[in-house]
């Protein structure tokens, strides 16, 4: 009977279809190529019989066809070649090809039981595809495996089967090569390799003579990741995809655009003019050998000239580190005596082999290592690599400490820090415009100390997510960057000690800070952070807790002249280098709250100061001090000075007054209404006439404590808007502080902290105004309220002569009624819904609440 061998292999030029994926990087536009089933070339007949004979080992012939389209890679058989029978996993003998061609008859002796219709297996070869030279003649010869199945037909012992049709079990891959980034040939020369990896098998590929093409028989794969690494003899080059499939008994036609892979080639120097030098000055016992080729390796022991321009130099080692300490004297280093490239991959330094996977170095590993190289250079295209993310102590300290020709810095993917790991990294670099990514979140003690310092062309830093801060972490960081027009957001809100010492001292054109969001500062965690950063002219710190030792020293020394400070509302800083500078307009102002209230159609904004007005004598009223109440629920009520006032400006015992009656500018008397008469004229009695002074015009202690400071008493149409045109009924609302009845205002803009509190999310009038049971608020549960902008203005009662009368609100405004001599102001009691607007007579004593206006 004859032999069918369906040892075909078809290709077409136009899409290669493999299951759901391709082997090419589409992205690129690689040239892709769809796989058809591969076609019989004919019947083939197959003789088998009993008798016993041995065949030697031959070979068969694969040839490619490129007449058609597609592609057919022909299979023949030569003569002698052997075929082994087996039933089950029991081998019989072999059978062999009787004559050359597509079609044969193979002939045998078996020994062993056979009866009709026994399932046989016939195996052509056993392959070794480990290390192949990317010819057709070598898998001819070592790689192709192919098998068929039969049904036997015994007479006497003599064994006939059906056709047998094989079926080969692996691919047939023709891989061109090509490089990425021009599309040139890449070239594998005859000592380099091809590698292809599907995750769980490597297949190597070493030609005999250089060429860009290669034909791989790949075992039959589905659905796998591959990777294909190779090498020009220098450089290295990679191509990976994912969900490729390798059916067997197919063949493919596939252009792979490989990209260079910096991780595989060693740190290499290469030659940006003639007659350039590199020595290598070992300490730490480290021992490197060198390569001019990438093939051929000699233990290092003299410096290397690079003649010629192009010309490279690469470096391997087994070394643990390349220092001992991270003291000069003890660190290796490279010199470079002309101008050169650097990249590749610095890890080669510390392993011959597994350099291109390693990720984790010793400390001290590459301290100083290229200390004071003023001219190595970036290359245009290839990189300089150092992937550990697995670091230790000073690891990279000072590495390029006063490399001012490099403009760009190295990937640095390390998300988890050691201590001084980065410190003085990039040094002095001057001519660097680029600085990596550190995705670090966590760091550790002084891990980017003097990291940038001195890099005055750097015109922007690295986002610095980091949430967990340490001891000088941040130290000195950007320190001399004059080139640096913007800072890093800071988003920690936990400090350490130190942490931001210095950061940004020097930094001339450095405008605005990055937003300070930590509320509690620690020992010395901003001092000098800004010093001499002399065009620095706006800040936003939300600090609350000032006290730590030296957490502002000399923090904006030698700042712009003026400028704009935003600030913690609660927060009272003091003024100068360790404050806040003299001639800044602070944000809110001192003694504000921090929400916006707008006060008329036109959009005018004020801060509420933070709590009522009230003045504060202990020598019966010869002096007074004024001040806000600390709390914004705070009131004197009926208790001293208010029920001991006596004449003009004096009490017959200390205490406070926060109850005021309103002197026009006509009153001969006191200036701001600390008086016990209750005839209306002794205040003043002129028609259309303002407040004699304003409150606002007295210095208030912690109000930014100086006289006529922008601090004033809103006019009746402003305190209308407010309540009425502006916010209507669904921006205030009735309220309970800490045990007092007063009135709630919501700013602007308002986020309620206490919405997901259940009951204690705000509830306006509009939609709660029987009474003061709305909103209810602990003391503490305030502090978020007042944090995000509310004030409260509480029930301080009123005063007539001496008697004060509890219950009610009476706020006075700035202004008279029309051209009446009765001045305005607003009223409610507790047990009244609504609030009230008018004006009544001027003896009376009533609260004052502060405002300043927005900038």
């Amino acid at each position: 009977m004859t032999m069918k061998r369906y040892l075909n292999y078809i290709r077409i030029f136009s899409v290669l279809l493999i299951t759901g994926a391709v082997l090419s990087a589409c992205s690129d536009s690689d040239d892709i190529v769809k796989e058809e089933p591969q076609q019989p070339t004919g019947p083939k007949t197959y003789t088998m019989t009993v008798q016993a004979s041995k065949g030697g080992e031959g070979t068969r012939a694969l040839s490619l066809d490129e007449s058609t389209t597609p592609h057919v890679l022909n299979a023949t058989w030569d003569a002698g070649e052997e075929v082994t029978v087996y039933k089950g996993e029991t081998s019989l003998g072999t059978l062999t090809a009787q004559s050359s061609g597509p079609e044969t008859t193979l002939k045998g002796t078996l020994k062993g039981t056979i009866n009709n219709g026994d399932e046989l297996k016939l195996k052509f070869l056993s392959p070794s595809y480990a290390s192949q030279d990317g010819t057709l003649e070598y898998i001819a010869s070592h790689c192709d495996y192919a098998e068929a199945n039969v049904t036997a037909t015994v007479s006497g012992t003599s064994v006939t089967t059906d056709d047998a049709n094989f079926v080969n079990q692996q691919a047939i891959v023709k891989f061109t090569l090509k490089k990425k980034t021009d599309n040139s040939n890449l070239v594998i020369p005859a000592a380099a390799a091809l590698t292809i990896s599907d995750g769980t098998n490597d297949y190597t590929v070493t030609p005999a003579s250089a060429t860009n093409v290669l034909f791989v028989a790949i075992p039959a794969i589905s659905d796998k990741a591959i990777t294909l690494t190779a090498t020009d003899g220098g450089d290295h080059y990679i191509y990976e995809k994912s969900g490729v499939t390798f059916t067997q008994g197919k063949y493919y036609e596939i252009t792979v655009k490989m990209a260079y892979d910096d991780r595989y080639t060693p740190l290499t120097f290469e030659a940006k003019n003639p007659n350039t030098t590199i020595t290598f000055n070992a300490k730490a016992d480290a021992i490197l050998k060198f390569s001019r080729n990438g093939i051929d390796w000699e233990t290092y022991s003299s410096p290397i000239t690079l003649a010629n321009t192009g010309d490279k130099v690469s470096f391997r080692g087994e070394n643990n580190a390349m220092a001992s300490t991270p003291s000069d004297g003890n660190c290796s280093k490279f010199s470079c005596d002309g101008s050169a490239y650097v990249y590749g991959n610095v890890m080669s330094l510390l392993s011959e082999t597994e350099y291109p996977t390693a990720t984790s170095v010793n400390s001290y590993a590459f301290c100083r290592l290229f200390y004071g190289c003023t001219q190595i250079y970036n290359h245009e295209s290839k990189a300089l690599v150092l992937p550990a993310t697995g670091l230790s102590d000073y690891c990279y300290a000072y590495m390029f400490n006063g490399c001012s020709s490099l403009t760009s810095a190295p990937v640095l993917p390390a998300m988890t820090m050691a201590d001084d790991c980065y410190m003085g990294m990039f040094f002095g670099c001057s001519g660097l415009t680029t600085a990596p990514a550190l995705p670090a979140t966590s760091l550790a003690n002084a891990c980017y100390q003097f990291m940038f310092s001195g890099c005055t062309s750097l015109g922007s830093a690295p986002n610095l997510p980091a949430t967990i801060l340490a001891g000088y972490c941040y130290g000195d960081m950007f320190m001399g960057c004059t080139g640096l027009t913007s800072a890093p957001a800071l988003q920690a809100t936990t400090l350490a000690g130190m942490c931001y010492y210095q950061m940004f001292m020097g930094c001339t054109n450095l405008t605005t800070a990055p937003d300070l969001p930590a509320t509690t500062l620690s020992a010395g965690c901003y001092a000098q952070m800004f010093m001499n950063c002399t065009s620095l002219n706006r800040i936003t710190c939300l600090a609350t807790d000032i006290s730590a030792a030296d957490c502002t020293t000399e923090w904006l020394n030698n700042v712009a002249a003026s400028g704009t400070f935003t600030k913690a509302a609660s927060t009272n800083w003091g003024t100068g280098v360790s404050g806040i500078p003299s001639g800044w307009t602070i944000i809110p102002p001192i003694g504000a709250l921090s929400g916006k209230f707008t006060v008329n159609a036109s959009g005018k904004q004020v801060y509420f100061s933070k709590g009522n007005l009230r003045a504060t004598t202990t020598d019966l009223g010869a002096n007074w001090t004024w001040s806000f109440a600390e709390h914004q629920w705070d009131y004197v009520g009926n208790a001293t000075a208010n029920t001991a006032i006596n004449g003009s400006m004096t009490v017959s015992t200390n205490g406070t007054v926060d109850l005021f009656g309103w002197n026009g500018n006509s009153s001969s008397f006191n200036n701001y209404g600390i008086y016990n008469s209750t005839t209306y004229s002794d205040y003043g009695n002129k028609k259309n006439e303002g407040l004699k002074h304003d409150w606002g015009y007295n210095a208030i202690t912690n109000g930014g404590n100086a006289q006529n400071s922008g601090w004033r008493t809103l006019t009746y149409d402003e305190w209308h808007y407010l309540l009425h045109y502006n916010t209507g009924k669904d921006k205030y609302g009735y309220a309970r502080v800490a045990g007092v009845y007063g009135i709630i205002l919501l700013p602007d803009e308002f986020v309620d902290p206490m919405k997901n509190n259940g009951s204690q999310a705000f509830k306006s009038v509009s939609q709660y105004y029987q009474d003061f049971n709305g909103n209810i608020y602990t003391s503490e549960q305030w502090e978020a309220m007042e944090a995000a902008g509310v004030v409260f203005l509480p029930a301080a009662g009123s005063r007539n002569g001496t008697t004060v009368t509890l219950d009610c609100l009476r706020y006075w405004a700035s202004d008279v009624y029309k051209n009446a001599e009765i001045p305005y102001c607003w009223y409610k009691d507790i047990d009244e819904y609504n609030i009230n607007f008018g004006a009544t007579q001027r003896q009376y004593g009533y609260s004052v609440r502060l405002v300043r206006d927005v900038n």
